[in-house]
């Protein structure tokens, strides 16, 4: 439906990545193309009253291409206007009404810039600053320059001005386009002179760091703009935020990226994949065929349901993989993000076909006539999922979604290896025919994540009453959602309570903050009805702004005689594990893991009062401890035999993600990237056993790439000390993981509301003033906020810094770090998937008769 919104014109630059669908409409009339003119006809193109009197207003269909960049045919010239497709015609966007006025021009000065920028360097790479902004106001000068200074003042009613091109949108606009825009012409970059004097980009590098500017005289030569070498830098932690290298990306990255940086974005590239005619001939006579195929016999009646299939000659079963022609796809995100380049592959079945497995056939009555159809199960090819361009050309992945099919649809059958957890998957040879998948894995398209296939036996279980892997799992999600009353308790979501069992509730009418616990001592079933009766635990948060309990301890929990009747089952959000504990050592090894509490005191409901708790007092369900205690030791086990993950760590700051990682046990970061001197300094301090790369990750993202392809690369220098070489970044299989501090911080009970950057008591929205003391807070509480561990070491590469900017750089790095708790709870939920993956392999080798060590 129509929302009829006036939306920047500016937005259409996304228009590949957006599933919402633009139009447009104004007044239309032909346009005359000067330029090629050649039967000479007027070419007096002026605008005239008659002209526009005679225009058409029209509503256009979808706009389906945006085109701000394109060269004109006949001179070869850059073309300034802005051009739009829809499905029937190429439009010039030309003079905005009244209304859309604001949403329009201030793109447009950011387009005109550019464009500007662009003519003034193909005419003459030597225009100074100073002379291109002469040249826009130059409304008396030569041809050119007064047309382009008339444009303006026709779109804007005045020239461009300095404050127009200084404007930080439109320079972040000209710096992400000019770059390439400069390769598409042959210019290089560092000749031209603008680049550096209006967009400051630092073009000297180490093999040629002169700019070629070729001067009109010797007067004229500019000044060389060198960066200052390291010894005379006033400060180091700074300079490293100026950005001074060309940033290095993908080719994707770079096309949704290059219009939000003030800085030149330089990809890798990858080739260009086009159309296979022999394959789109091939499909196009498949659909032409299968309109009207001269025979569809059915094979063996099972019920309402058949087994196979004859087509034309081809017969077809049950568990055989197809590709089928597709049809439209009601998901016009995923439609539309399947056509761009980045998506396609060198697979030429991969771009113009679906994949899917038969479940079964069966017949439908549509409109009076018998269609025979088919129940597939999908699978998606690599390159539509969030792998896109990376993804190997032959791999598929399940996927959870299945759909009734017109057997028609067949175009012909396909080869899908599944492959088990210890399966190598196949090189990538990129055959453009090649009829040969495989699928590893499965995709959650929702969540654009990739998870395992189900097991041989859970396959098994799966199709005993189903024929459809997506049926059965969403049957079986169904049941256990439902409530299973047990002899001894009850079932939900997989999980057995009993009464003595802990258990999380969700406060009524509020959707944050920390669960509710409480134990259950009575379960009751009443006219089908499940209620709980149930006895709360106080969390020490309160207890602790009254003034009463012991120091703060979060794993701490207080018994209470509130007992409450349960009736909403849905606020029952999982269970957890209390014990009645008191040494230190116990305490510390029984709450280091997930959902475990423990208590040793009382607090009464009539007086408030704190009283110790006697060991016995505390029930336990006997059969979940068990079961609890014999889990853990398991997983003990399983991770001594695997061994944590291998990591590396880009942007790691002062190591908050990295700590926390490693404190779950689960991942050991072996690598880590962090540019600040400072930060990587107390990053290899506090992380021995860590090769800690202070550099660009720019230029190591180069090395590796350029190293990956065979070629040499030169050692890059640590900008800890500025001379100890590097080693060459980990190459393939080094690594297990890659992670990095991309993250948002959550404001709850009794937690900071934001650790800064910068501390000073007059920064907006800042919280640093401490609550009874007249003081901000100290490093070492800023660093308690974040999680770090009172001996965690934070140093500062410039010796000479002491006092307050020696503090200034210790906040800059704690403010910038992830919190080690949610980098401890990240590493705990990472493991808590490889233990899944560990114990369903170890099941696997004790059914095959492996030894299991």
């Amino acid at each position: 439906m129509s929302s009829n919104e006036l939306v920047p014109v500016a937005e259409l630059l996304g228009l590949q990545y957006d599933s919402r669908k633009f139009s447009a409409s104004g007044l239309v009339r032909a346009w005359i193309d000067e330029d090629a003119d050649e039967d000479g006809l007027d070419d007096d193109n002026e605008e005239s009253d008659e002209e526009f009197s005679s225009s058409k207003r029209v509503r256009l269909s979808t706009i389906l291409e945006f085109d701000v960049h394109s060269t004109s045919e006949v001179t070869g010239n850059p073309d300034s206007k802005m051009y739009i497709r829809t499905k029937y015609a190429w439009y010039i966007l030309h003079m905005p009404t009244e209304e859309y006025r604001p949403f329009f021009t201030s793109f447009w000065i950011k387009h005109r810039v550019l464009h500007l920028l662009l003519s003034s360097a193909i005419r003459d790479r030597r225009t100074s600053y100073q002379e291109f902004l002469e040249s826009l106001s130059d409304v008396e000068g030569d041809n050119l320059f007064r047309e382009e200074a008339l444009a303006s003042v026709q779109m804007l009613g005045r020239v461009l001005t300095e404050a127009d091109i200084q404007s930080e949108d439109v320079k972040i606009y000209a710096a992400g386009n000019f770059p390439e825009m400069c390769e598409d012409y042959d210019i290089p970059l560092k000749t031209v002179r603008l680049a550096t004097e209006y967009l400051q980009f630092d073009l000297s590098d180490d093999e040629d760091s002169e700019r070629n500017f070729e001067p009109r005289t010797k007067t004229h030569k500019p000044k060389s703009k060198r960066i200052p070498t390291q010894s005379v830098l006033s400060d180091k932690e700074m300079e490293v935020l100026k950005h001074r290298n060309t940033t290095y990306v993908t080719p994707i990255v770079s096309q949704i990226m290059k219009n939000l940086f003030s800085v030149p974005l330089h990809f890798a590239e990858i080739p260009i994949i086009e159309d296979d005619s022999e394959v789109i001939t091939e499909i196009d006579n498949v659909k032409t065929h299968h309109m009207n195929p001269t025979s569809m016999r059915w094979g063996r009646a099972e019920g309402d349901m058949f087994s196979s299939l004859t087509i034309d000659g081809v017969e077809y079963c049950v568990g055989q993989n197809v590709m089928v022609v597709p049809g439209d796809d009601e998901d016009t995100k995923r439609a539309r993000i399947s056509e761009t380049d980045a998506s396609q592959s060198p697979n030429s079945y991969a771009n113009h076909l679906w994949f899917c497995k038969i479940c079964y056939f069966f017949e439908e009555t549509v409109d009076g006539k018998k269609v025979k159809m088919f129940h597939g199960q999908w699978f998606i090819h690599g390159s539509k999922t969030i792998l896109q361009e990376t993804a190997h050309s032959k791999s598929l992945f399940l996927l959870k979604s299945c759909e009734d099919n017109p057997a028609a649809s067949i175009f012909k059958k396909c080869n899908i290896k599944m492959l088990g957890p210890e399966d190598a998957e196949p090189p990538d040879d990129g055959q453009p025919h090649s009829n040969d998948f495989h699928c590893a894995l499965a995709y959650d398209e929702k969540e654009a994540s990739f998870t395992n296939l189900p097991s041989e036996q859970e396959m098994v279980e799966l199709l005993q009453r189903e024929t459809c892997i997506s049926c059965a799992t969403r049957k079986r999600q169904e049941q256990l959602n439902d409530i299973v009353i047990t002899s001894d308790g009850f079932t939900r979501h997989g999980t057995n309570y009993h009464p003595n069992d802990f258990i999380y509730i969700r406060p009524c009418g509020r959707t944050t903050g920390l669960l509710d616990i409480a134990q259950i001592t009575m379960i009751k079933v009443r006219s089908g009805d499940l209620r709980l009766t149930v006895k709360m635990l106080e969390r020490p948060g309160k207890l602790q702004r009254s003034g009463r309990g012991l120091p703060w301890d979060e794993r701490r929990l207080y018994l209470t005689d509130n007992l409450q009747d349960l009736d909403d089952i849905d606020l029952l959000d999982g269970m957890c594990f209390v014990r009645h504990l008191t040494d230190a050592d116990e305490i510390d090894e029984w709450a280091s893991q997930d959902d475990h509490f423990y208590v040793n005191q009382h607090v009464s409901a009539r007086t408030g009062q704190l009283a110790d708790l006697d060991a016995g007092v505390l029930g336990q369900c006997g059969a979940c401890s068990t079961e609890r205690a014999r889990k853990h030791r398991e997983q003990q086990r399983l991770l001594t035999r695997n061994g944590p993950i291998r990591c590396l760590e880009l942007f790691s700051g002062a190591g908050g993600l990295g700590t926390g990682l490693d404190l779950s046990g689960f991942v050991e970061t072996k690598y880590a990237v962090e540019f600040s001197p400072s930060a990587a300094a107390t990053y290899a301090k506090n992380h021995p056993n860590t090769t800690v790369y202070c550099q660009d990750s720019n230029k190591l993202l180069k090395q590796a790439y350029e190293a990956s392809k065979g070629e040499t690369t030169r050692p890059l220098v640590s900008g800890i000390d500025g001379k100890t070489r590097l080693p060459p970044m980990p190459r393939r299989g080094d690594v297990d993981m890659v992670s990095g501090a991309f993250y948002g911080r959550l404001d709850g009970d009794g937690q900071f509301k934001c650790t800064m950057t910068t501390a000073a008591p007059n920064t907006k929205e800042s919280w640093l003033l401490h609550p009874t003391q007249k003081r901000i807070m100290s490093v070492r509480e800023l660093a308690r906020s974040q999680g770090f561990p009172d001996d965690y070491v934070f140093l500062s590469e410039d010796k000479t810094q002491s006092g307050q900017k020696l503090v200034v750089n210790q906040i800059r790095q704690i403010g910038n770090a992830v919190p080690v708790p949610f980098a401890l709870h990240l590493g705990k939920s990472l493991g808590a998937a490889l233990l899944k993956d560990w114990e369903t392999e170890r099941e696997r080798r004790e059914r095959e008769g492996s030894v299991v060590v």
